[in-house]
């Protein structure tokens, strides 16, 4: 586990000092490595660009047109990216959620899915494989509207239990 600690720090370290070649996917080392990169990336540019953090604003430029929002979480990790690449999450939206347990489950014909525990997903009359509990947290407000996105709360497949998340605190 100590490795693994080591790994990450020496991670964000690199991270922290190769900025100039980040790429807007992430990972991130810190928030202000978000912001920074951001910065430097929205300069001279004449679009508002708006970029969230657990889905709370942390960097706005202004500009013309509609903005151009980018959201991005912090991971199990401890590194930000757009996204986690877990069963546990978060994810945009429910949607995301579903499209990524059919890429590492092979489909979710065979799951039950629910949110905030209402059933959305699940044939009746199929075996089932296991459940997936998603529920909704909540982020920052933005025009007017509170931000969401969706986390694993638990679950299992095939008999092996999933652990899930709890909701991100704001950054």
């Amino acid at each position: 586990m100590k490795s693994l600690g080591l790994s990450v720090v020496l991670l964000s370290l690199f991270l922290a000092g190769s900025a100039s070649a980040q790429t807007e996917e992430g990972p991130f080392a810190s928030r202000q490595h978000l912001e920074s990169f951001w910065a430097t990336n929205s300069a001279g540019s004449p679009g508002a660009i708006h970029v969230f953090l657990n889905q709370h604003r942390v960097y706005s430029h202004p500009g013309f047109g509609p903005a151009l929002g980018k959201s991005y979480f912090r991971c199990a990790d401890g590194l930000i990216r757009k996204n986690c690449n877990s069963i546990s999450g978060p994810f945009l939206s429910i949607s995301d959620a579903v499209a990524y347990v059919d890429s590492v489950y092979g489909g979710h014909s065979h799951f039950w899915m629910l949110l905030d525990g209402a059933s959305f997903l699940g044939v009746p009359f199929s075996p089932v494989a296991g459940t997936f509990k998603f529920m909704t947290c909540y982020g920052g407000p933005y025009n007017g509207y509170t931000l969401t996105y969706v986390v694993l709360a638990e679950g299992n497949a095939w008999n092996w239990p999933l652990t899930g998340i709890s909701c991100l605190p704001p950054p």
